[in-house]
C-alpha cells in the first residue's frame, strides 16, 4: 500500500458519520503536535460532546504513561473525539476498552482478525497495531472524556512506539487494502458510539464479553511492573471489569488492576501460530 498523499476529507467523514454523535463538528488538520491535547483545549473552551479531531500527521503523539512518539504524515490514521455524557465512574475505566474494540470490530469487517492486548492496545500476530488512550477531565462545566487513538497504516519505523514489550505492524504489511482512511475511521467511531450508549446505560457485560472472545493475553506469559514489585505468570483472563488475572509461578493467582501495572514483557508467538 502506498502512503496515501492526500489529506482526509472532512466533507466524506460528515457523510458517512449522519446522524451519528461524531458527525456534526469534525476538524482535518494536516499536522499537529498530538490530536487529543489539541482537543482538550477546544474541549476547555467549550467544544461540543461529539467532535472529532483528526490529523495526517503528529510530531508529538501520546500514549499511556506519558510516552510520546512522531506519526509521520500518512503513516497512519490519528484521531481523536469529544464525550460529555459518562457512564457511572466505576465504569469510566472500560472507556479505552470500548476504543479498543471498536477498531477490532472496524477492522474485522474487512476481514482482519484483530484482538486486544489489555487494556487497551490493538494486535495482529502478536505485533501492535494500534493504541488508543482516554483522558477524562474535570471542570467547572462538569467532566468530560477526550478518546484518542493511532492506527497504523505503514509499520512504525522505531516499534511500536515506546512499548517494549511488542513489536509494530501496519495494514500495509498484513494486507494490499485499499485501506481508505476516512471509511476506516468512521466505522470506528459508529462501533464505539454503540458501546458508549450501553455504557451510559450501565450496560457492561456485552463489551466484557467482546473483549474476553478477542483477548491476545490469554494463555500467554508475561511479567508485569507492578509500584513495588514485580511479577511473572500466565494469563487467565484479560478482564477489562475485574482486571487481569494470573496463575503464578507459585501456583497463586493474582489479579492486576489497569491502572497500576505495566506490562515489560509478553510471550511472543511462536511461528506455527501465526497466520
Amino acid at each position: 500500500m502506498s502512503v496515501p498523499r492526500t489529506p482526509l476529507r472532512a466533507s466524506r467523514l460528515r457523510a458517512l458519520l449522519q446522524g451519528s454523535l461524531f458527525g456534526r463538528h469534525i476538524h482535518v488538520l494536516g499536522s499537529v503536535d498530538s490530536t487529543s491535547d489539541r482537543l482538550l483545549e477546544l474541549a476547555r473552551h467549550g467544544a461540543a460532546s461529539g467532535t472529532l479531531l483528526s490529523a495526517d500527521a503528529q510530531t508529538a503523539g501520546r500514549g499511556r504513561r506519558g510516552t510520546h512518539w512522531v506519526s509521520p504524515r500518512g503513516g497512519g490514521l490519528y484521531a481523536s473525539f469529544l464525550v460529555r455524557e459518562l457512564p457511572q465512574a466505576d465504569d469510566l475505566r472500560l472507556l479505552s476498552s470500548a476504543l479498543g474494540m471498536a477498531i477490532v470490530a472496524a477492522l474485522g469487517e474487512r476481514g482482519l482478525s484483530a484482538t486486544l492486548k489489555w487494556p487497551n492496545d490493538v494486535l495482529h500476530s502478536g505485533a501492535k497495531l494500534a493504541g488508543a488512550l482516554v483522558d477524562v477531565t474535570s471542570s467547572k462545566e462538569g467532566a468530560f472524556a477526550v478518546a484518542g487513538f493511532g492506527l497504523n497504516l505503514a509499520t512504525p519505523a522505531l516499534g511500536a512506539g515506546a512499548d517494549t514489550a511488542l513489536e509494530a505492524t501496519g495494514l500495509a504489511a498484513i494486507a494490499p487494502g485499499p485501506w481508505l482512511r476516512e471509511e476506516l475511521l468512521a466505522s470506528v467511531l459508529l462501533h464505539y458510539e454503540a458501546h458508549h450508549v450501553h455504557l451510559l446505560a450501565g450496560e457492561r457485560e456485552a463489551l466484557r464479553v467482546a473483549c474476553l472472545a478477542h483477548d491476545a493475553l490469554k494463555n500467554r506469559r508475561v511479567r508485569a511492573r507492578l509500584a513495588q514489585e514485580t511479577v511473572a505468570g500466565v494469563v487467565l483472563a484479560s478482564d477489562p471489569v475485574l482486571g487481569l488475572l494470573l496463575s503464578l509461578d507459585d501456583g497463586s493467582t493474582r489479579r492486576l488492576d489497569a491502572a497500576r501495572t505495566h506490562l515489560e514483557w509478553i510471550e511472543p508467538l511462536s511461528a506455527r501460530e501465526r497466520p
